[in-house]
C-alpha cells in the first residue's frame, strides 16, 4: 500500500519538466558507489576470505552490499552515489519508489548476488578454500568454477542490455528501470 510521501523533495516531480539522468551520471553515481562500498565489499569479504573463513561474516557482508541500493532508493530515492551526482529515482508517480519498486528495479542484482553467496557458502566448505593462503589462490578457487563464469556473462549480458536500453530510449531508462516502474531523473 503506497504511504503519502513527506519528504517534498519529491514534490516538484509532478509539476516540473522532468530532465531523465543518461549513461555518464549515472556511471559516476555507480563508480561513486563502489567507492563508498569497496571497504564492506573488499575489504570485508577478501579479509573474511583469507584469514577468518566464517560463513556467517560472508553472509553478512553480502546481504549488506547487496541491501545498500534498493533500501536507500525506497529510504532516500537515490544511493549516496546518487545523491553525490544530484540524481533520484522516481516511479511513475513521481514519487520514490515503494520498497517492492526498488526490489523490483535491483532484481538483477539481488538474484544474480543471491546466487553467488549460495555458491560461495558451499566454496568455503571445500578443502581448496580452507587450504588457500593467498587472494591468488582464493581466485583460482572461485575462477575454476563454471557456475561463477556463467553467473559473469549473465551478468555482462544483463548490463549490455540495461545499456543498450538506457541509449537507444527517449526516457533513458534500462531493463532494470522498467520492471521497477522506476525513472532515475536530475534533482530540481
Amino acid at each position: 500500500m503506497e504511504q503519502p510521501l513527506d519528504n517534498q523533495e519529491f514534490e516538484h516531480y509532478k509539476q516540473a519538466e522532468i530532465k531523465y539522468a543518461g549513461f555518464w551520471i549515472r556511471f559516476g553515481a555507480l563508480l561513486l558507489d563502489g567507492l563508498i562500498l569497496s571497504p564492506l565489499t573488499a575489504g570485508g569479504i577478501m579479509y573474511n576470505a583469507l584469514f577468518w573463513k566464517s560463513t556467517p561474516v560472508l553472509v553478512l557482508v553480502t546481504a549488506l552490499s547487496l541491501l545498500y541500493k534498493p533500501l536507500l532508493e525506497f529510504y532516500m530515492g537515490a544511493t549516496l552515489g546518487k545523491r553525490i551526482v544530484g540524481i533520484s529515482v522516481i516511479n511513475e508517480q513521481g514519487e520514490k519508489p515503494s520498497i517492492l519498486e526498488a526490489l523490483l528495479r535491483n532484481v538483477f542484482s539481488l538474484v544474480i548476488g543471491i546466487a553467488t553467496l549460495i555458491f560461495e557458502t558451499f566454496i568455503y566448505q571445500t578443502a581448496a578454500f580452507i587450504n588457500a593462503d593467498s587472494l591468488i589462490e582464493y581466485s583460482k578457487v572461485l575462477s575454476n568454477s563454471d557456475f561463477i563464469n556463467r553467473i559473469n556473462g549473465i551478468y555482462g549480458f544483463v548490463l549490455l542490455s540495461d545499456l543498450i536500453m538506457l541509449l537507444t530510449s527517449h526516457d533513458k531508462r534500462t531493463l532494470h528501470d522498467r520492471i521497477g516502474n522506476t525513472y532515475v531523473v536530475y534533482n530540481s
